[in-house]
């Protein structure tokens, strides 16, 4: 499959091997294409003239982004290294997971009457144990940690309240705005008044690139029971240390999900409306069909995504990409590179 891209996407270091994990050739010839290819669902930076020469050529759609397991690094501030390439993508037809009003095939399939076979079933829960005992996120510049936020029961609980990058699509997408994150963090506050609440502050913001909706409490005094994370935590570690999230449509979310905790949303990402969350986003038209955790994950991280093994230069399967990013976290902490 040839695709039509422009090319300052195929210099981009997220899509390195993006041609090799799905067996495809990026070009710049649109009547030699059998699609084009566009990076999330936004068309702010979209190169106008090369839509033109697509829909000229009455090519489909092809909108693609960073899968829910990606590399090990993020970027040059925070580990002082090249960004990693994307180890995983999501290439859709039809939209992008984290819109929820566009749709996507991610939630086509969990609408279906698609279900689990038995090896299927398997497949995914041997998938979450290893993300689970390998601390395992998106990005994974932190080993696995031990966190005690509450050692002596000093609380009745620990609730995790999670911020997100301000004006990020996954948040309009989601159905949701600044009113919901102040929303969500008022509520937290109100129902946990004798626990401990955690707001945790986005990587993206700790380094300066972007700001989010909890950026100004960073600098407030605030109520004994309230403590602010600022700083870079293994996401995995972090959930598995609360008794419940509060998210508006972060991943962390059904990371969450996957270790067994309660979770509330405040906006509409893939994971909720499926009978797994506490739903508190603005109403909606339709609903979604009831889902089980093995099911949307086995959609979301291994029938959606394509991945790929740069040890082999080929296209692998999600355990394989598990397993170098393992490897990977560990050799370049024993090298000083990134945190222990």
């Amino acid at each position: 499959m040839r695709l039509l891209c422009s090319e300052q996407m195929r210099k981009r270091t997220t899509i390195f091997y993006l041609e090799k994990a799905m067996g495809c050739e990026l070009t710049s010839c649109p009547t030699k294409s059998d699609a084009l290819l566009i990076w999330g669902s936004s068309f702010r930076s979209m190169n106008y003239g090369l839509l033109r020469k697509a829909l000229k050529n009455k090519l489909p759609i092809l909108i693609v982004e960073d899968g829910f397991i990606r590399s090990t690094l993020i970027g040059t501030k925070m580990a002082k290294l090249p960004a990693s390439p994307g180890l995983s993508f999501i290439v859709d037809h039809l939209g992008i997971y984290y819109n929820d009003k566009l749709g996507s095939s991610i939630h086509t399939i969990l609408d279906s009457t698609w279900e689990l076979t038995e090896e299927e079933l398997e497949l995914s829960r041997d998938a979450m144990g290893r993300i689970i005992s390998h601390h395992l996120s998106k990005y994974n510049i932190k080993k696995p940690e031990k966190i005690h936020f509450n050692p002596e029961g000093k609380y009745k609980s620990v609730s995790l309240v999670i911020d997100q990058n301000k004006g990020d699509l996954s948040v309009a997408g989601a159905r949701a705005d600044k009113c919901s994150f102040e929303r969500m963090l008022q509520e937290a506050i109100r129902e946990n008044d004798d626990g401990l609440i955690l707001v945790k502050i986005h990587p993206d913001v700790i380094l300066g690139h972007h700001s989010g909706y909890f950026t100004g409490l960073i600098s407030k005094k605030l109520a004994k029971n309230i403590r602010i994370l600022s700083n870079t935590v293994n996401p995995m570690s972090l959930v598995r240390a609360v008794d419940q999230v509060y998210t508006v449509s972060s991943q962390m979310g059904f990371e969450a999900l996957m270790s067994g905790k309660k979770v509330y949303c405040y906006g509409w990402p893939f994971y909720a409306g499926r009978g797994l969350t506490v739903d508190r986003g603005v109403r909606r038209e339709r609903k979604s069909r009831k889902r089980n955790l093995e099911e949307i994950f086995y959609v979301a991280y291994i029938k959606c995504p394509y991945y790929f093994n740069p040890d082999k230069n080929e296209p692998c399967d999600i355990f394989e990409t598990m397993g170098y990013l393992v490897k990977e976290r560990e050799q370049l902490a024993k090298d000083g590179q990134i945190s222990e």
